[in-house]
């Protein structure tokens, strides 16, 4: 396989088209599997891990709720009386809920990454052999799962790191009056960058990318890329459906990289 990214990959359509492409991708994703019962089993354990870790981070999160709500809403708001005081204690309780659930839903799928990475890596690699007609998967071997454990856990931790720097100073900049919420809404673009990076990963840790290949691709092909992000970022904040999905994500981080990338 190769190990960086052609020079002339070009997304599936430039400005808004690629993005609403890049919006279908979960969906693409999820009819691939659901159409082809054989790559169930391999969708088995990135789904449980994904669900379980998702039930305790956003239950974690929501402890923090009520603190967060509070340097949102300063004081002299929270004193406003009336229809102005309601409509402010709404808009800060949506803000609030939507960051808590943002960081966990990230911070579960970056952890899910490092604990299942291997599983949606075989995943994705039965998905690119059915998509491009291919059926020379290569055999199981408990050596090979061990390194690509622990690539995978390396990985997942680099992508941890990066994801709070950035997101950390933004998350503090939504609390500023009057341009906070221009900052919360960078908050949800930026994770949803890094959800479109979670869920393509496993395709390329299978070509040995380094993290400077990933991100190269990423912006070459930004309108697709941040479709799709936003897409799984959405799906990420529907309650249930958000625990089986990581299996249908991956498959469409597969796809959205064979449509891009085009014949091997």
């Amino acid at each position: 396989m190769s190990t960086a990214p052609a020079a002339d990959v070009r997304p599936p359509g430039h400005g808004p088209r690629g993005f609403f492409r890049g919006l279908l991708y979960p969906f693409r994703g999820a009819a691939f599997l659901l159409k082809r019962p054989r790559t169930w089993g391999r969708a088995a354990v990135p789904a449980a891990v994904n669900g379980l870790l998702l039930v305790l981070f956003v239950g974690l999160a929501m402890f923090f709720l009520d603190e967060l709500r509070a340097l949102i809403l300063p004081e002299r708001l929270e004193l406003l009386e009336g229809w102005k005081g309601t409509t402010v204690t709404v808009l800060a309780t949506i803000v609030s809920f939507v960051l808590c659930v943002l960081a966990a839903v990230v911070v579960a799928l970056i952890s899910a990454a490092a604990l299942a990475g291997p599983f949606a890596e075989f995943l994705s690699e039965q998905v690119e052999d059915l998509y491009r007609g291919q059926t020379d998967d290569e055999p199981f071997s408990l050596r090979t799962l061990g390194k690509d454990i622990v690539r995978g856990v390396v990985g997942a931790v680099g992508r941890l790191a990066i994801f709070g720097c950035v997101y950390i100073p933004l998350l503090m900049a939504s609390f500023l009056p009057v341009i906070g919420f221009l900052f919360a809404a960078l908050t949800i673009v930026y994770s949803g960058f890094f959800l479109a990076m979670n869920f393509a990963d496993p395709v390329f840790e299978r070509r040995k990318w380094n993290l400077a290949a990933k991100l190269g691709w990423a912006r070459a092909n930004l309108a697709v890329w941040l479709g799709f992000g936003l897409a799984c970022f959405g799906l990420m904040l529907v309650p249930l459906a958000n625990l089986l999905l990581t299996p249908a994500l991956v498959a469409g981080g597969t796809l959205m990289f064979v449509d891009v990338s085009g014949p091997e």
